[in-house]
């Protein structure tokens, strides 16, 4: 394992070198101590990799069998690619410390598995790498404050872009005053005269939504 030039961003990013055929190594596991409200919840793993002839995993290890269990797998190519992942369960353990003392120990094992080639030897460069909690519909709804307002002629909504890691989150329209001018699916009818059409917007992930107060 050394320091790489060739780096996504800054000035190194980590190389992990397989001088034999069919190696492989794990780079990051992650065990958080503390309270288990802390670290609840889902996280993203993410980063960047490239190499030559490497398969890159995402594993983390589930509560119930204590075994790690591969989330996605990807083949690394000669150009910077980014992975994600969704680590959806926190571990919670009792740990015994000195034999006697039994303390609780809250674990997030969010791992990256490189494997070489099996045909040759390998590389693969990894950076920036972020280990962050998974947006809820709650956080994204917070960062809408308006609608951009339609230019004359428009035929249909822009809806307010989300900044989000949860790319199970979608905004849609739940209600409008005025269906004639403004569809529920954002295609305008533009109206002969000036009018107000009160929107209102709806965050969903498919399992949780929230609706916000209607936009004019």
């Amino acid at each position: 394992i050394t320091h790489d030039t060739d780096a996504k961003s800054g000035n190194y990013a980590l190389k992990f070198s397989f001088p034999q055929k069919g190696q492989e190594v794990s780079l990051i596991t992650d065990t958080v101590n503390g309270d288990i409200t802390k670290i609840s919840g889902a996280y993203v793993l993410s980063f960047w990799v490239k190499g030559d002839g490497t398969t890159v995993s995402v594993r983390n290890r589930n509560t119930s069998t204590n075994k790690h269990e591969t989330i996605k797998t990807e083949t690394v190519t000669g150009e910077w690619t980014p992975i994600s992942a969704v680590i959806s369960n926190v571990n919670y353990w009792n740990v015994m410390y000195n034999n006697k003392n039994t303390d609780k120990r809250d674990t997030l094992t969010a791992e990256i598995r490189v494997a070489g080639s099996t045909e040759k030897e390998a590389y693969a460069l990894v950076d920036d790498i972020s280990l962050m909690p998974l947006d809820t519909v709650e956080d994204v709804a917070t960062q809408i404050t308006g609608i951009k307002q339609p230019a004359v002629g428009a035929t249909e909504l822009t809806l307010p872009t989300l900044d989000t890691n949860n790319d199970d989150i979608t905004v849609s329209i739940a209600a409008s005053s005025d269906e004639n001018i403004i569809a529920l699916d954002g295609t305008i009818t533009e109206p002969k005269v000036q009018t107000v059409v009160d929107i209102t917007l709806q965050i969903s992930d498919g399992t949780n939504t929230v609706t916000l107060e209607p936009i004019g």
